[in-house]
């Protein structure tokens, strides 16, 4: 089985030294260290490749820390270049993280590859640790979450917008290899997961890619009644969208599972953590403003979700995403659509566009 990867060390020459490398399947390449987060998230790869070249305001041993913390099983390759004064230092961080697949000097195909697809244990890297505690660098703490800051109160209602930054961008990410795992909840009963998952079920399956719905009992039987459809093998199909109850076999079957969660509780709230994409429909009145306010306010894994608003009319929709983005949270705008089945162009080209870092591996 190759090992898929996600290589991020800002040069070309070994972008395409990597590629080439037959027991390797490049996931993605980025070119930043502020994105080297995301591609972890989304792509959940076997091994990420970064480099001292690549690169971003972000430190480097932030970007390590957060990708250790976030997927521990995850190899980590550094490629550190030229031993230089602070290479003790730094190769003393990335072995107290268990990082112990490190190259220095020049790049060397067969010692990259070898890097790649062996787990270096600490036989590997003996005498790499600094000296004595006193002697070391001090190592950056990982950054402590900052509470959201309360918003004035004649701007009540973009209150939940104000959230100054939340630092630590975490995920349980637990899906099985070969699936991604769509997760679609709503913040009220009857909020509109459903209907918002069986829509975007059906432009994914326009645009031919292999999908099937996760659903509970209940919506199971009502759209098996509604629709007049008949159950082979604890499977219904609408317009061609298998809709299923079992877990298993909806993820045995698909390469895409869209999951309808219906409300958000405390039931299913890490089954919708553990999905590889989380969509939270969010209507707009006053009220449940009120109830997302709650839900972001020192929530650490809200920027870990893409929030859908509806109904909103241009204007507001436009606001609470510029205001969302401050709290760095991304929301989308969904047009009226009264029948999911049926193709709503502009809620198409949202879809595409939350999906776009998933598209190219569904």
């Amino acid at each position: 089985m190759s090992v898929k990867v996600v290589v991020a060390v800002g040069n070309r020459k070994i972008e395409r030294c990597i590629a080439r490398m037959e027991a390797i399947d490049v996931l993605t390449t980025v070119r930043k260290r502020e994105a080297v987060l995301d591609a972890v998230i989304n792509y959940n790869p076997h091994a990420v490749i970064l480099s001292r070249e690549l690169s971003g305001k972000t430190e480097m041993t932030d970007v390590i820390q957060r990708c250790r913390n976030l997927k521990e099983q995850c190899r980590i390759v550094f490629i550190y270049g030229e031993v230089d004064a602070e290479y003790k230092y730094f190769s003393d961080f990335l072995v107290r993280q268990g990082i112990y697949n490190i190259l220095t000097g020049a790049v060397d195909e067969d010692r990259l590859e070898d890097a790649i697809e062996r787990t270096y244990t600490a036989e590997d890297v003996v005498g790499y640790q600094a000296g004595p505690e006193e002697d070391r660098e001090p190592i950056p703490k990982p950054i402590p979450e900052v509470r959201p800051v309360a918003a004035p109160e004649q701007e009540k209602e973009l209150e939940i917008l104000l959230v100054e930054k939340i630092v630590e961008r975490e995920t349980i990410q637990t899906k099985v290899l070969g699936n991604v795992v769509i997760g679609v909840a709503a913040l009220y009963p009857h909020g509109g997961s459903t209907h918002t998952a069986l829509e975007l079920a059906a432009c994914l399956h326009r645009l031919k890619k292999d999908v099937g719905v996760l659903t509970d009992r209940e919506v199971f039987r009502r759209a098996k009644d509604y629709y007049l459809l008949k159950e082979s093998n604890g499977c219904i199909v609408l317009e061609g969208i298998s809709i299923y109850t079992d877990e298993a076999q909806a993820l045995g079957c698909h390469r895409v599972v869209i999951r309808d969660l219906g409300r958000l509780n405390g039931h299913n709230t890490e089954q919708f953590l553990k999905a590889s994409c989380k969509l939270l429909v969010c209507g707009v009145s006053a009220w449940e403003i009120d109830t997302l306010t709650d839900y972001l306010r020192g929530n650490k894994y809200a920027d870990t979700i893409e929030y859908l608003l509806w109904p909103a009319n241009e204007a507001q929709a436009k606001s609470y995403i510029k205001n969302l983005r401050q709290g760095k949270c991304r929301g989308y705008a969904v047009a009226y659509n009264p029948d999911p089945l049926i193709k709503n162009t502009e809620n198409t080209k949202m879809f595409q566009k939350l999906l776009q870092p998933l598209m190219d591996t569904i």
